[in-house]
């Protein structure tokens, strides 16, 4: 009777960490959500703000972003999960889960440190987008663009 009790004890335990695990990785998932809907605003609000004048203006993503990092990817609408990975060199989960790959409303910008993913957005169009010749990805240090206003339009060139 005693094992049998001890048992019981020992599953309820494993139940009670499996859960706490569960919910721990949720709320993980998302803080990890809201950093993200709070960059995209945040980015979104300063090309808005600079791009308001008319005149040709500069954002550097490093003066608008609070956190270390030493890439920035850009991937214009209908990218593929696959493109996205191969651009990172590893295969990113989240990738599959941006939605970039069906819709033409927004670029997807990935920031990465040392090969890791570290923050992400989407980028608006109704924000702006970046002109068809900007590169996939720039450093820290080239992270700069032109913000030019076309036809009401916020254009993101380099």
């Amino acid at each position: 009777m005693l094992t049998k009790k001890k048992w019981i004890i020992a599953s309820c335990l494993i139940s009670l960490l499996i859960a706490s695990l569960v919910i721990l990785s949720k709320f993980r998932s998302n803080a990890t959500s809201r950093e993200n809907v709070q960059l995209e605003r945040s980015l979104s609000q300063a090309i808005i703000e600079k791009g308001t004048s008319g005149a040709v203006t500069i954002i550097d993503f490093k003066d608008v972003t609070k956190f270390e990092w030493d890439k920035v990817y850009i991937f214009q609408p209908y990218t593929s999960p696959t493109t996205i990975n191969k651009e990172l060199g590893y295969e990113w989960e989240m990738a599959q889960h941006t939605g970039i790959e069906m819709f033409d409303s927004f670029t997807l910008i990935v920031f990465t440190k040392q090969g890791k993913v570290v923050s992400y957005l989407r980028l608006p169009y109704s924000s702006a987008y970046f002109d068809s010749e900007v590169r996939n990805y720039y450093t820290r240090d080239e992270a700069t663009f032109k913000i030019e206003i076309k036809d009401g339009l916020r254009i993101l060139t380099k």
